[in-house]
């Protein structure tokens, strides 16, 4: 803290003016006045960056609980600039400074009362002040190295970010070999570079900024592996949901539960597990969808509500679902809220442990104020307070339509940031909350949708219609990669390949409820069971259709098994003791036609 200018006259100098020295001590003695109390307002943060010739205005507070401020002092590398006065028991003060020369500088504020009494801290700022401050860049997507499939696309998402102001343009690498240059501005932006990738292997991706005065930032890289077919994670979760209804036991024993009952949200609302059905895709016989249905008037105790959750299961990795929104409620002014997401217990008000990712359409964004256009709430959470309301998050506010089909995906996988993304566009970054807490997930979480009405305050969430009124949301299928970072292509690919196999649903997450359901192939061909399996399994089909070769292959493409069972047969055992646990492909050669499926040992 820098010396002061000014300093309380002494006793001496109190004896030459005649006044009156003992009564002063003994007073001083028994009524000691309170020093003031100073901190930095502006800037708030304590280190800032300028370029030479830039000017800064900083700012003081100051109080004092004798209500008896006086003045500030301002100095520079310890050197006395300027004296600002100041009165009352909270003021504040600014002094600008413009920075001619490159260095380190140390800006300093005390403040002091009518008595002399200094503060005992000082308003501290450290301004390193520089020619000129590169760009700096980040990863945004993937954040972590991502794989890719053979002549599929893959995007690659920068941050850029310029303290000047000043950017120019990023420029893409492949392999270190120069693709593209695209133009930036401002002083920050994001920029996104596509790319097919033609040939298996590892490959290298980098990108730079640069700004109007050519200075660049360092790269940032991402190594990519290039498989020939579809890699599937070592731990991932998948439902097609084909079931039958609400009351199909494969539902239960996969790890869905359907509320039923009194339940929220809001507070005291009916869900009914009768709100829950299961229809047949009409594009695709083979295909059935799940909906969520809501039914109300405009009285609260007509309302009954949709949700389904599954085990909590789920932490770090990459969640996507297909979903159809509905827009009927904009017809009616209805609060409905048509989500999947992510959550955790709140074990009580603002619990740390407590986690949520939530995609939250609103057809009717009763919760917009006065702006009740579509919106869709991507929010992540830290924690809560239910009663008074006290929400502790980070969300972001997606003004469109989004009634019909979209695939809803977000990534937790870097440790401190959640990436949302809607039919693979992404659409932002969560990192801290309102309270500048880190939102990232910490404990594991269930994947859940629902379909519910906020009616708030005197029920004005429902509109003021007495019809009788549904709204229907949908999900077609869901997925995780446990601590894989995944796009929406690559998910796709994944779900298309499962499919492909026949897998209704896959679960080698949970070893107590991992499981793998088939059904007939497409083609009603080809049934291959146990799956998963320890030892063997069975391959069978039609009596007109011969097996002439089996393949088991790694999930490279290396082949480790191969057979040649009798022709005559139309079903052949395979013993695969031999293997470690894992996932297989297996190739089914018959009739000129090669299928593919897959197999899990455990």
């Amino acid at each position: 803290m820098p010396t002061p200018r000014k300093q309380p006259l002494s006793l001496k100098h109190l004896a030459f003016l005649g006044i009156a020295v003992l009564y002063l001590t003994f007073t001083a003695s028994n009524t000691l006045a309170a020093t003031p109390v100073v901190s930095s307002s502006h800037p708030s943060q304590s280190n800032i960056l300028l370029i030479h010739g830039e000017s800064q205005t900083f700012t003081a507070e100051a109080s004092d609980t004798d209500a008896n401020l006086s003045g500030c002092e301002w100095y520079l590398n310890g050197a006395y600039m300027a004296s600002h006065s100041m009165s009352g028991s909270n003021d504040a003060d600014s002094w600008q400074k413009t920075f001619p020369q490159k260095g380190t500088y140390v800006v300093e504020c005390i403040a002091y009362d009518a008595d002399w009494n200094y503060s005992g801290n000082a308003a501290t700022w450290t301004v390193t002040v520089v020619d000129n401050a590169p760009p700096m860049v980040s990863k945004v997507s993937p954040s972590n190295d991502p794989t890719a499939i053979i002549s599929n696309s893959l995007p690659f998402t920068l941050r850029a970010f310029d303290v000047n102001g000043n950017l120019e343009g990023a420029e893409w690498y492949l392999n270190g070999n120069f693709m593209e240059h695209h133009i930036l501005s401002g002083d920050s932006c994001n920029d996104t570079w596509t790319h097919i990738f033609k040939q298996t292997g590892t490959h290298t991706v980098e990108a730079i900024v640069y700004d109007a005065e050519n200075a660049y930032s360092q790269a940032i890289s991402w190594t990519i592996t290039v498989h020939s077919s579809v890699h599937h994670p070592l731990k991932e979760f998948f439902d097609d949901f084909t079931y039958s209804s609400h009351k199909d036991n494969a539902l239960t024993a996969f790890g869905w539960d359907i509320v039923d009952g009194i339940s929220g949200p809001p507070a005291n609302a009916r869900y009914k597990k009768e709100n829950i059905t299961f229809s047949a895709d009409p594009n695709n016989s083979l295909n059935r969808f799940m909906l969520l249905t809501t039914h109300t008037t405009h009285a609260f105790d007509s309302m009954t509500l949709a949700r389904i959750e599954s085990d909590m299961i789920f932490l770090e990795g990459t969640y996507a679902a297909r979903v159809y929104f509905d827009n009927t409620p904009t017809n009616y002014q209805d609060g409905n809220i048509e989500t999947f997401y992510s959550i955790n217990t709140l074990k009580y008000p603002n619990d740390p442990d407590y986690a949520e990712c939530d995609f939250e359409y609103l057809p009717y964004n009763i919760w917009g104020g006065g702006n009740t256009g579509h919106t869709m709430y991507l929010s992540t959470w830290e924690t809560y307070q239910e009663a008074p309301w006290d929400p502790n998050n980070a969300s972001t506010a997606l003004t469109s339509d989004l009634s019909g089909w979209h695939t809803l995906l977000f990534q937790a996988t870097n440790g401190h940031s959640v990436g949302y993304f809607i039919d693979g566009i992404f659409q932002g970054e969560h990192i801290l909350s309102n309270k500048n807490d880190s939102v990232y997930p910490e404990t594991p979480m269930q994947i859940a949708f629902a379909n519910w009405i906020w009616t708030g305050p005197n029920h004005m969430g429902l509109g003021s219609s007495s019809k009788n009124r549904s709204c229907t949301m949908k999900v077609d299928w869901v997925f995780h990669a446990k601590e894989e970072v995944l796009n929406t292509a690559q998910v796709n690919h994944l779900i298309n390949d499962f499919r492909d196999q026949s897998i209704q649903r896959f679960n080698s997450i949970n070893a107590d409820k991992a499981t793998t359901d088939i059904r007939s192939d497409e083609t009603g061909d080809i049934l291959l069971y146990p799956n998963p399996t320890t030892n063997h399994f069975t391959i069978s089909c039609r009596a007109h259709h011969k097996i002439k070769k089996v393949e088991v292959l790694d999930s490279l493409g290396k082949t480790l098994l191969t057979g040649y069972p009798d022709e005559k047969n139309s079903s052949v055992q395979v013993d695969i003791h031999t293997l470690h646990k894992g996932i297989y492909i297996v190739n089914i050669h018959m009739n000129h036609r090669i299928f593919t499926k897959k197999i899990v040992k455990e």
